[in-house]
């Protein structure tokens, strides 16, 4: 199992928003702002590229890449007279889920000392993220706890003690804390029998957002563009309908 695929770096423009491409085709209703669904990028700026994608159900998502930094930001849209008003979602980070792989890798285990019973990477996979200082607490069928954090690798290892006392025990529970963004411990089940690899995955909520929120302006003579002014974590300038989005409107 090549772990590396769970954990990709994070890459701008087309791979990122392909997934929504569907969904922009919807826009059949007369809703307020439906004329307006659809994916804009940035056009004539110099060292700097940027999307904004505003989807039927009144969601958006944005990326922009300049400087070396990349930024993202998703949440809700609404129309005011000439101005489409972006908000990003402010939920708070947690961990969402952890997903369990059945065998080591080779790679994975890669400067543990000593045989694993089992190993743990916390990260935030679709942003290529790992997070260090995870506090992880590994609860046994026998009732005791032993607890370890993430290393800079976001990883960490659970040894696979031979001694009388550990013999045949299972691992039934995983705790995970983040104290270095006030995240209170949440607990999840593991399968100790099969599982080998657990993959704890972390949404960002608020912390990932470029903005809070944004103004974009509508241009009357130009409805295939969008104008940004203020820029306030949004990258300024003229952000233009893609040519696909414009021919499904004339259909």
């Amino acid at each position: 199992m090549n772990l590396s695929r769970l954990f990709k770096p994070c890459t701008f423009a087309v791979a990122l928003f392909a997934q929504f491409m569907p969904v922009l085709g919807q826009a059949t209703d007369m809703n307020v702002g439906s004329s307006l669904v659809g994916h804009y990028s940035l056009k004539g700026a110099r060292e700097a590229a940027a999307d904004i994608i505003l989807q039927v159900d009144h969601h958006f998502k944005y990326a922009a890449m300049y400087g070396g930094t990349d930024a993202q930001a998703d949440g809700t849209w609404s129309v005011t007279g000439n101005q489409v008003y972006l908000i990003a979602d402010q939920s708070p980070p947690y961990f969402s889920e952890i997903q369990q792989i059945d065998q080591l890798d080779s790679d994975f285990t890669k400067g543990a000392q000593g045989p694993v019973l089992m190993g743990l990477v916390a990260g935030t996979p679709k942003f290529g993220m790992r997070w260090q200082d995870v506090e992880v607490d590994f609860k046994f069928s026998n009732g005791k706890i032993r607890s370890a954090k993430t290393s800079s690798s976001g990883r960490v290892f659970l040894a696979d003690r031979q001694t009388q006392e550990w013999k045949g025990v299972e691992v039934t529970e995983i705790g995970l804390a983040f104290p270095t963004i006030e995240l209170e411990r949440k607990w999840f089940k593991v399968d100790g029998k099969k599982t080998k690899i657990v993959v704890a995955i972390l949404e960002l909520g608020k912390l990932s957002q470029a903005f809070k929120t944004a103004a974009v302006s509508v241009d009357s003579n130009k409805p295939n563009q969008l104008i940004v002014e203020d820029e306030g974590g949004i990258v300024k300038g003229t952000y233009v309908r893609t040519a696909t989005d414009n021919q499904e409107e004339e259909r």
